[in-house]
């Protein structure tokens, strides 16, 4: 058997995405279910500016939602349905080359996700593994994590433009610790004027 490798670390793009993904961690609070307010404050009464300013800038568009699905559901976003058909877990993969790799966290394992996506605007739209975190309880802190770009046969897509109408499916992967609790892998609508839209989830529960 070939000696394993550990997975290289992030590129400067995943950990601008994570810092980017850290932030809006923080303005949820939870990734969990219902609805939130972005700067609430408790009293939007105190706050009919910042609330106004809010309005302005949504123009008609949905925000603050969080819409949940499970493992074989379809959810649907302003730009396109996705499905994840199903989860598994490794503790090596298999790359590019045909070497094992592991995670670059000692003692963690890898989870891999089938991933299906289909466009439904009428213009082509970006798409790729950085589309995707995945939220996880463990030793009592919540802890959010992006996906991992190409490193293996199968694997979803680093970056494309996806036509109208026009599908796209592979393996999304992250690394969690074993004893992970309360997974979910999200999707956040953010609009090329940095509005940030609904947050999409698929609770995901491991055998």
């Amino acid at each position: 058997m070939k000696d394993s490798k550990v997975l290289k670390p992030a590129t400067l793009q995943r950990i601008v995405i994570a810092l980017v993904m850290g932030a809006l961690v923080f303005s949820l609070s939870s990734c969990g279910g219902g609805s939130r307010n972005q700067g609430d404050t408790g009293d939007t009464a105190a706050n009919p500016l910042s609330d106004l300013a809010q309005k302005l800038q949504a123009k008609g568009r949905a925000a603050n939602e969080v819409i949940e699905g499970e493992v074989g559901d379809t959810l649907t976003n302003t730009f396109f349905d996705w499905k994840i058909k199903s989860v598994t877990t490794a503790e090596t993969l298999v790359g590019f080359d045909g070497d094992e790799i592991s995670p670059i966290t000692e003692g963690y394992i890898f989870l891999i996700a089938d991933i299906e996506t289909k466009n439904i605007t009428k213009e082509k739209i970006p798409m790729g593994c950085p589309d995707y975190y995945l939220m996880f309880d463990y030793d009592g802190e919540t802890i959010d994590d992006i996906a991992f770009e190409g490193f293996m046969d199968g694997m979803y897509t680093d970056e494309t433009m996806l036509g109208p109408g026009d599908s796209l499916s592979g393996k999304i992967v992250f690394e969690i610790p074993p004893a992970a609790t309360n997974l979910k892998i999200c999707y956040s609508e953010m609009w090329n004027d940095n509005f940030e839209g609904n947050t999409y989830l698929f609770n995901v529960k491991l055998k």
